[in-house]
């Protein structure tokens, strides 16, 4: 599928399968292109299948957490644009601690 470079693509990694569908459906009103996946590692395999212009991050997940996730894609080589790709946290969850340390990784922001 041909990418349009004019609409936003954004990837949606949390493990509240709800919520990540109703956010995505919410930005896909706004006209951007959105995926979701539900956990870490299925993060970091979508966005070496096909890398997103922004990634909203769950911090608390099973498994891989967002810093994880952060910190893999940082050292991506798979994934084009890893080490500068615009981070948004958007966690219900989040402590100082973690929204600190993934200030130290590299994210734009969060909520």
């Amino acid at each position: 599928m041909k990418r349009n470079p004019a609409v936003l693509s954004l990837l949606i990694v949390d493990d509240e399968e709800e919520f990540a569908l109703a956010l995505a459906s919410r930005l896909e009103l706004r006209g951007m292109r959105v995926r979701c996946a539900f956990s870490g590692e299925q993060g970091l395999a979508a966005l070496r299948e096909e890398p997103a212009d922004v990634l909203l991050l769950d911090m608390r997940m099973p498994g891989m957490s967002g810093v994880g996730v952060l910190r893999a894609l940082r050292r991506d080589k798979a994934v084009p644009g890893a080490s500068a790709m615009p981070v948004i946290i958007v966690s219900g969850h989040a402590d100082m601690a973690d929204i600190e340390e993934a200030e130290k990784i590299g994210i734009q922001g969060y909520v």
